[in-house]
């Protein structure tokens, strides 16, 4: 039914449909209709009416309760947010620093830190050696970077770099032109009664070259604070290649 009232001052009822001649139009969000409703808050439908959600606080969760959305607490719901990323977009690349801004507490702000490491390579046999991480960029004195590799023979065979300077991501990465790599690294505080800079880090990866390995190592960072997430190789990465940083947090 059309928006006008033909004369006699009574709104009849509309639905504001732009194909309906005199029928309002389309309702305008983009700063240009107005309500009564507070800074940030929400609508939904109880079935019959518009309902108002105001603004839940920081870090709560949209879930529903009764029947209508509410605000929760994370509680037992994890928090997951993306701290840092990047995506190669030219040759020659070897060497990231991804910078965390800002930067995060690892003892207050995050339970756990995943960095999730992507690569391909268009390098002639040969390909990386081996691919590694150090937390706040190059420096630092880590543990051997110790784990194990698994084929589908099936063999199980351990392994050990003499590295204390850096965290293995994977040894040899990649051995053939157009390989591919993925990492997932987790690491978090180790806190005990001696230390609360310690962290230790776990790295999964696999590629299409028959083998898949797990890495172990830890470092005492001398601070709680993480600013960056370095990973490097011996070889170049191929265009597309990428990385991001996440931040876990329980409770």
């Amino acid at each position: 039914m059309g928006f006008s009232g033909g004369g006699s001052n009574v709104l009849k009822p509309h639905t504001h449909d732009s194909t309906i001649l005199q029928d309002g139009g389309n309702l305008n969000f983009q700063n240009i209709t107005q309500s009564n409703m507070s800074n940030g808050s929400l609508t939904y439908s109880d079935g019959n009416h518009l309902q108002e959600l105001g603004i839940g606080a920081a870090d709560d969760l949209l879930t529903v309760s009764g029947g209508v959305p509410t605000w929760s607490s994370h509680g037992d719901y994890p928090v997951v947010k993306l701290l840092a990323s990047y995506t190669v977009t030219g040759g020659g690349v070897s060497n990231v620093n991804l910078a965390i801004t800002p930067a995060i507490d690892l003892e207050t702000d995050y339970s756990e830190i995943i960095v999730i490491t992507n690569l391909y390579t268009t390098s002639s046999v040969g390909g990386y050696g081996d691919v590694y991480m150090n937390p706040n960029g190059w420096g630092g004195t880590f543990t051997n970077p110790y784990g194990y590799s698994i084929t589908p023979t099936p063999a199980i065979t351990a392994q050990v770099i003499a590295a204390t300077n850096r965290h293995a991501l994977a040894n040899p990465a990649m051995t053939t032109a157009n390989s591919s790599l993925y990492c997932e690294t987790h690491f978090a505080l180790a806190k005990s009664a001696t230390t609360t800079e310690t962290i230790y880090l776990r790295t999964d990866s696999i590629g299409d070259q028959n083998i898949s390995e797990h890495w172990n190592s830890s470092t005492d960072l001398g601070t709680t604070t993480l600013s960056s997430v370095q990973v490097a190789s011996s070889g170049a990465w191929g265009i597309g290649s990428n990385f991001a940083i996440y931040g876990l947090k329980y409770n």
